[in-house]
């Protein structure tokens, strides 16, 4: 498990620091509103006493016990304010990358890696069964604009930058190798469609229908 320590006074300044940066900077206010999914939601980290574990969790649309499980293994790192967990926006960060990496087919294992390599700098290859996912550091410019944070906040974004990054180019990948097989689909769909209807046969008999290729595509799809 993975914290950061901050006093009440600090940890207030924290989000004071958050709070006007959503009040006098359009472009940050519209990135933690898409972050943390809604404008209400991204003012709920204003709070001075921060959010609690249980109000993170309804915030990121998984049950409290994962909220607990994540924090076990280290892959969301909140600050501990007087023993208690408290909670940011680039913890719902954290949380989408972790969402991502899950649909992707890596284990929390995986992910748990990726986070670690990632903190040690480089690039990094992980392989889970079919899946390969390389890892690449930040580019310069990763984080600009985000002066004034403080630089614990920034890291996190960072990390979770690199991360949702890799996640969306591979999903990309996948979604355009989708797409050439779903076309490929139509056209087979279309081509067998075409000739079926032109073979001789009796309608309501597609077992008869067309001699062998009719009997073919009439015939059951055996179990694999």
């Amino acid at each position: 498990m993975s914290t950061v320590v901050r006093t009440p006074a600090e940890f207030r300044i924290l989000a004071a620091d958050y709070a006007r940066r959503l009040d006098t900077d359009p472009a940050f206010r519209e990135a933690m509103e898409l972050v943390c999914g809604s404008p209400g939601a991204a003012r709920a980290f204003t709070n001075p006493r921060g959010v609690t574990l249980s109000g993170f969790a309804v915030l990121a649309g998984v049950p409290p016990t994962t909220v607990r499980h994540y924090l076990r293994v280290g892959l969301i790192t909140p600050y501990e304010v007087n023993g208690k967990y408290r909670f940011m926006a680039q913890h719902l960060a954290q949380a989408a990358s972790v969402r991502q990496w899950r649909e992707l087919g890596l284990s929390l294992e995986d992910i748990l890696s990726l986070h670690q390599a990632e903190r040690l700098g480089g690039q990094t290859v992980v392989t889970a069964g079919e899946l390969t996912v390389v890892l690449r550091p930040a580019r310069a410019g990763d984080h600009a604009g985000a002066h004034g944070l403080d630089d614990e906040v920034r890291g996190q974004l960072r990390r979770a930058l690199v991360e949702v990054r890799a996640a969306r180019e591979r999903l990309e990948a996948r979604a355009a190798d989708l797409q050439a097989r779903l076309a490929r689909a139509r056209q087979l769909e279309a081509a067998l469609e075409h000739v079926s209807l032109d073979l001789p046969g009796r309608p309501g008999e597609p077992g008869e229908r067309g001699g062998h290729l009719g009997r073919v595509l009439a015939a059951p799809v055996p179990d694999l």
